[in-house]
């Protein structure tokens, strides 16, 4: 049972707390309040360990809680981005008329921040930063709301500075622009047509497709959407309860060193994003995942 602390419990323990502090006994407060002294010591205890503001740290901000349809794109990684792949992106918001992006983590590459070594010549922060402010102008003349969550890519500049760059410093050297609202956090949630989707950036890889996926759905009972692991696929649960998609990634694997230096046993990058429209979802990849003449003009 969840212990709740009703208003009228908190005030009367505030009330029970100030008059023992003056100097009156659990036994006198008791029989003044018709409690026994075990039950009035109880009230003082928890209005005396109750967080006073000046200790509140560390508190979080709220997540986003969207509702509608959406385009959705994930791991794009500038400078590393795929930008003829990444044009269709707005070409898909004026085919389907949903003006409305979330970018879902890993906008950003930061190797300049990276704690892993380099085995080539990393992007200088100033080619990371002019390319995103190219990218994030084009969608701006495009969609009229843009909503960003954060990726383990996006956190590298947060951590260097002990968390006191945030995603508003971050996102402010790039574009100020009123269409962008900015989360701290690596997910959201998003209720199209009544359905509930998460969309999330998660800390977790699975080298197969939706396995990682289909645990979140499972664990926070809703149809979701990932990214981070740059598959693209698009099934359901475990279980066949919820839906499941892999939103792949914008970025374009060969510039990426660890990924084309040497060989490895990962999952292939695929470049996809996704349209969430009347509840559904849709994952637009290279052909011949999609059809793209049913996609743009």
């Amino acid at each position: 049972m969840t212990y709740t602390q009703t208003p009228d419990r908190e005030l009367l323990g505030n009330t029970l707390l100030s008059l023992h502090e003056a100097g009156y006994s659990y036994a006198e407060l008791g029989k003044q309040y018709h409690r026994t002294a075990d039950a009035v010591k109880g009230l003082v205890r928890t209005a005396k360990l109750k967080q006073p503001k000046e200790f509140n740290v560390g508190i979080m901000p709220t997540p986003l809680e969207l509702a509608g349809d959406f385009i959705i794109v994930g791991d794009v990684h500038v400078p590393c981005t795929d930008w003829a792949f990444a044009s269709l992106v707005g070409r898909v918001a004026e085919k389907t008329g949903i003006h409305r992006l979330i970018i879902a983590g890993d906008f950003f590459n930061f190797d300049m921040w990276s704690i892993y070594q380099h085995a080539v010549p990393p992007t200088t922060w100033r080619e990371e930063r002019n390319a995103a402010r190219v990218l994030v102008g084009d969608w701006l003349e495009t969609f009229s709301e843009i909503y960003t969550l954060q990726g383990n890519h996006d956190r590298r500049l947060q951590k260097w500075t002990a968390g006191e760059f945030d995603e508003n410093d971050v996102w402010g050297l790039i574009a100020t622009s009123q269409k962008l609202v900015h989360s701290n956090y690596g997910w959201c949630t998003v209720r199209s047509n009544g359905q509930p989707w998460r969309v999330t950036h998660p800390k977790n890889y699975g080298r197969n497709q939706l396995t990682v996926a289909s645990d979140l759905a499972m664990k926070y009972q809703s149809n979701v959407i990932t990214w981070h692991e740059h598959h693209s696929a698009h099934g359901w649960d475990t279980y066949g309860r919820f839906v499941t998609v892999n939103g792949g990634t914008l970025a374009d694997a060969n510039k990426f060193a660890y990924v084309s230096l040497d060989d490895n046993r990962m999952a292939a990058m695929m470049k996809s994003f996704v349209v969430l429209k009347n509840g559904t979802a849709r994952v637009l990849g290279e052909y011949p995942f999609t059809d793209w003449s049913e996609w743009v003009n």
